[in-house]
């Protein structure tokens, strides 16, 4: 058998094949095992991004099968490291199924959604109601003054300072005067 010496100015090139798969000797000749469902999770959103305390948001996902099973895959919605919500699905194998979540918040601050892996954040603010007008005193409709079943007087018009009727002509005038003294101009050379 001939051995090969390299010396340390020789250079070597080595080859590596790897093969990836599974061998499963109790399967039957030319048929394969589907294998277990594979489930990729996508497309995760939280909408709106941004909301008044009391008020929800809306998380949205998709789940795709890629194996060639059919099973089960049990959706879990953390918010803050705390479990919100909880679903299990059936998906088919190659399938994709599209999975929405309702979610509400009365406390401020920010708080981050994770389901399988993938994470998207939200913020609650203070909620912000204009406070309601005081009760009308309460007064019997048999002695109301007569002015005071009137109409209430609408508020003035701001009358605008600028009179843009004036400034349309003053800018017409200008424009034809303009073009008169071109006019005579180019005539004037011409004629020269």
């Amino acid at each position: 058998m001939a051995v090969n010496r390299f010396t340390p100015r020789d250079s070597l090139t080595l080859s590596v094949a790897v093969i990836v798969g599974v061998y499963r000797p109790d399967s039957s000749a030319g048929e394969a095992e589907p294998g277990p469902p594979v489930f990729n999770i996508g497309d995760l959103t939280v909408l709106p991004r941004s909301v008044q305390a009391g008020d929800g948001v809306v998380i949205s996902l998709s789940i795709t099968n890629i194996a060639g099973t059919e099973g089960t895959y049990t959706v879990v919605v953390m918010v803050n490291d705390v479990k919100e919500a909880e679903e299990s699905v059936t998906i088919a194998a190659g399938s994709t199924r599209h999975i929405t979540f309702s979610l509400l918040k009365e406390v401020p601050g920010d708080y981050n959604v994770i389901v399988g892996g993938l994470s998207r954040n939200f913020t609650v603010v203070a909620r912000t109601e204009l406070s309601p007008p005081p009760p009308a005193p309460e007064t019997p409709v048999s002695r109301l003054e007569p002015s005071a079943l009137e109409a209430p007087a609408p508020p003035p018009v701001p009358q605008s300072t600028t009179n843009w009727v004036v400034i349309g002509v003053v800018a017409a005038v200008a424009a034809m005067l303009i073009i008169l003294l071109i006019i005579g101009w180019i005539m004037k050379k011409n004629t020269n």
